[in-house]
């Protein structure tokens, strides 16, 4: 199977639009889902230990001094699968020291000012997320959606050691990064991004109790057993139901899949 074959295969019919994702209409679809090793991730199989190293850049447009923008490096450890399904469940430094789930409270990450909040602090907020690979109509093909537990929202918090009175603004919320191949087949790239293609989703501050909080950055997401890793999208049509997703890539199912991409099966 070429690597090609691995990555990734675009939805092109839809019977339901799931509208939460602004990037474009998401679609309901058969056999979403991780590939280790080409293979997809079994019920049976059970979730796998993965991490994803970051670079993020966390902005509140709206603080009460202004908009305010830090840079973060952190490690999302947690699991990928079964199916489409994953889970992080703590954050790390990037010397591998675990992040306090309890903001303003024990070990955060430090990280750099890029505006308005010098000697930043940062907690991740509502551990585990849940993220979920979500096939796209159109560009980017395949987005991971990042939601809470327990009704409560992902997010982070702030506090400005150095700034004017120790400003500190939480962000929550619901959103959505892009997933795209890697540099190497044991990696998949995630890119949070507001702007278009990818429209990640504005997360809700405290400051300013609106939309203002906005999440930049790439990272790499990796299995630590050092597996390769992809993902895959099939096609929902009503000859291409697939019992498994592992079917959606068969040579024989080709002509099902949107024009252009026939050739990934020779």
């Amino acid at each position: 199977m070429t690597r090609r074959t691995k990555i990734l295969i675009s939805a092109l019919l839809a019977v339901l639009s799931l509208g939460a994702i602004t990037a474009a209409s998401a679609l309901a679809t058969e056999g979403e889902g991780w590939l280790v090793e080409g293979k997809p991730i079994t019920t049976g199989e059970g979730a796998l230990a993965a991490e994803t190293e970051m670079s993020l850049e966390l902005t509140d447009t709206k603080t009460l001094l202004g908009s305010s923008a830090v840079l973060c490096s952190a490690i999302l450890a947690g699991t990928i699968g079964p199916e489409a399904g994953d889970e992080i469940v703590e954050v790390l430094n990037l010397a591998k020291e675990k992040i306090s789930s309890t903001p303003l409270s024990g070990t955060a990450l430090e990280c750099t000012e890029v505006k308005i909040c010098e000697e930043a602090l940062v907690w991740p907020v509502n551990l585990p997320w849940l993220t979920e690979i979500e096939g796209m109509e159109a560009e980017p093909s395949m987005l991971d959606k990042f939601f809470g537990s327990g009704g409560k929202e992902p997010g982070f918090e702030i506090e400005c050691m150095k700034t004017i009175a120790k400003p500190v603004d939480e962000c929550v919320g619901a959103t959505s990064a892009e997933l795209a191949e890697g540099t190497s087949e044991t990696n998949m790239l995630v890119l949070f991004n507001s702007e278009a293609p990818v429209s990640s989703e504005a997360l809700t501050c405290s400051q300013s109790k609106e939309k203002t909080g906005d999440v930049k950055g790439e990272g790499n997401i990796r299995l630590t057993s050092g597996k390769s890793l992809a993902g895959l999208v099939c096609e929902r049509e009503p000859i291409a139901l697939y019992r498994t997703p592992m079917e959606c890539v068969r040579e024989e199912n080709a002509s099902t899949y949107r024009p252009g991409y026939e050739d990934v099966f020779r």
